[in-house]
């Protein structure tokens, strides 16, 4: 029986992901790859508990910000993603032409609800700044509509296709080396020749 059959019969795969981007890319390549196949992705900042969810097969995937191989287990590298800071034209950043987020103390700033390790990394590195959490409903983007009625500034990902900059706002890039990062996906070696056209599909993506 071929690999991609194979796949297709266990009707289902969990990812579990340091952030939301991989997530919900490697799930998308599941479904182009295997049709019906049920498939989702759950947010963990936490690395060792996603190795563990691997290791007890609660999810058959998981994704890392680096290479993951040993006797167990394989990667291959995915891809990779950065953050810009999306500011009102109108703020005294909007001109600069890169920031550090250390500029940007003191903000309140719109983000999703769950972003994973990002989360971490911009809490450490902007003092003194405010978070209001947004909870994605439907196809509607809480990000875009807050951001279009008011001066709260906000963060998007080169790997976001599906927004568009408000006219109203600039995307000015970071300087921090940690908001510059790439992804790795990783299974279990006994399991790569069962996911295997599902990596190659991915790796596509790391092209």
């Amino acid at each position: 029986m071929r690999t991609r059959e194979k796949a297709g019969l266990q009707k289902k795969i969990a990812v579990g992901s340091v952030a939301i981007q991989p997530g919900v890319c490697a799930v998308a390549a599941a479904k182009r790859i295997y049709g019906d196949i049920e498939a989702r992705y759950e947010i963990d900042d936490d690395e060792s508990h996603l190795i563990r969810g691997l290791t007890d097969d609660v999810y058959q995937m998981i994704m890392l910000l680096h290479p993951f191989d040993d006797s167990i287990f394989v990667s291959q590298q995915y891809f990779s993603e950065r953050l810009s800071v999306m500011l009102p034209k109108t703020h005294p950043l909007a001109t600069k032409k890169i920031l550090a987020l250390k500029e940007l103390a003191g903000e309140t700033f719109a983000v999703y609800s769950e972003v994973g390790f990002w989360e971490k990394v911009k809490r450490e590195k902007i003092p003194n700044a405010t978070f209001i959490k947004l909870v994605p409903h439907g196809d509607a983007d809480p990000i875009t509509a807050i951001t279009e009625v008011s001066d709260m500034p906000s963060f998007i990902s080169d790997r976001t296709t599906a927004f568009s900059l408000p006219h109203n706002r600039v995307a000015v890039p970071l300087s921090d080396e940690e908001v510059s990062v790439t992804f790795y996906a990783v299974c279990k070696r006994e399991n790569a020749e069962l996911w295997r056209d599902l990596l190659a599909e991915m790796k596509k993506e790391a092209e």
